[in-house]
């Protein structure tokens, strides 16, 4: 039954906006919706949608107080009242009722996941006021099941670098701090925007206090911590022809290392990195090797500065087999400027298509970087 009230109905579900759509009804077609909607409502009384079109209507007329009343009994009749529910966040944001519109939006998370993007910015509005940022807080606290697209959108919603930061600092202190994949999304785009030590000091202050004590120059070269999407730890880029993972090391204590294996033909290695902030001066980076790799180039370790293509200096080509552990290092001179951060990686320096063609299989551990004292005159 309600097709029956047409497009003019369907156009109204958002409130009018008369610069845009200038068409606002007069009264007499306006009364003669409202009476449309009603006898829908009379024939379905369950309907949550008949209200919520009648709070569209009465909301056009300029009343507020009886449109609020008929979007919470839409949504009362039903939780799929998605409209309603993203009315009534955009009301309670208006007036500062902060825990309300955060309720609302977590109806709406909850039943349409896939309309989060439409729940991000009215929340990202709450976060602009402390008290809007703390009823945030407290809902994600809770672990609802739309925090980690949460997470993920946020950095595209929020123009403030430190917005994330104190949402996430409230979240700590309710026993909920987000995860490194949670901060993922927001920390790479502090690094995009060459935000380095904004990005890095974030990460540190919500690592686990273990791994935090374990931070150095070079994070987690044991591979003994898990690997997440944080730049700040090792991140393994897709390939095709080649399978590259943290594995028990044989003979070696039971320690973790990066282990590589290439299957027979032509590789598309995708690259295994870290973004480390050094300051300027001279350092070794260093580690441990074996394997029965064979191609025209091999593997190669090397640092750049993070964003361009300036190498600072690069170990030898791993492509000749060595069966038993051996140590490898090179040194790499970070200048005073234009290198604030710095990106260690492993690839493939293939030049033309033969010198992709890799096999066999290598192992990597006991990876660090140090510094080389400074010589006084």
């Amino acid at each position: 039954m309600l097709e029956v009230t047409g497009s003019e109905v369907v156009a109204l579900v958002q409130p009018p906006d008369e610069a845009a759509n200038p068409a606002v009804p007069d009264p007499q077609t306006l009364a003669r919706l409202k009476d449309e909607v009603a006898r829908i409502l009379l024939a379905e009384p369950l309907s949550g949608t008949a209200r919520r079109l009648l709070g569209v209507l009465t909301q056009i007329e300029g009343n507020t107080a009886d449109t609020e009343r008929l979007m919470i009994a839409a949504v009362r009749r039903t939780l799929h009242e998605a409209p309603a529910a993203l009315w009534l966040m955009d009301h309670y944001l208006r007036t500062k009722t902060f825990k309300d519109a955060v309720r609302y939006a977590d109806i709406v998370a909850r039943t349409y996941l896939e309309l989060i993007p439409l729940v991000m910015p009215l929340l990202v509005r709450a976060l602009d006021d402390p008290e809007g940022r703390a009823a945030v807080g407290e809902e994600l606290a809770a672990n609802p099941p739309w925090r980690a697209s949460f997470f993920a959108y946020l950095p595209h919603f929020t123009t403030d670098a430190t917005t994330p930061l104190a949402l996430a600092q409230d979240l700590a202190k309710h026993g909920s701090p987000p995860t490194e994949t949670e901060l993922a999304p927001w920390l790479n785009l502090l690094l995009a925007k060459k935000l380095y030590d904004v990005a890095y000091y974030t990460w540190l202050q919500f690592l686990p206090p273990d791994e935090l004590a374990a931070a150095g120059y070079l994070f987690n070269g044991d591979f003994a911590f898990p690997l997440t999407s944080v730049a700040f730890n090792w991140v393994l880029g897709p390939g095709s022809g080649v399978t590259v993972e943290t594995v028990r090391q044989p003979l070696a204590n039971g320690d973790r290392g990066l282990f590589v294996e290439f299957g027979q033909g032509r590789v598309e290695f995708g690259e295994v990195y870290q973004v480390v902030l050094l300051q300027p001066g001279t350092y070794t980076f260093s580690g441990r090797y074996k394997g029965n790799p064979l191609g025209s180039r091999g593997l190669q370790w090397r640092v750049l500065c993070y964003g361009e293509d300036k190498v600072l200096a690069a170990s030898q080509l791993f492509n000749a087999p060595v069966p038993d552990w051996r140590n490898f290092s090179f040194t790499f001179s970070v200048p005073k400027a234009g290198c604030r951060a710095q990106r260690v990686q492993l690839h493939l320096p293939a030049r033309i298509a033969s010198e992709q063609f890799m096999s066999g299989v290598l192992w990597y551990g006991e990876l660090k970087i140090t510094r080389t004292p400074e010589r006084r005159s």
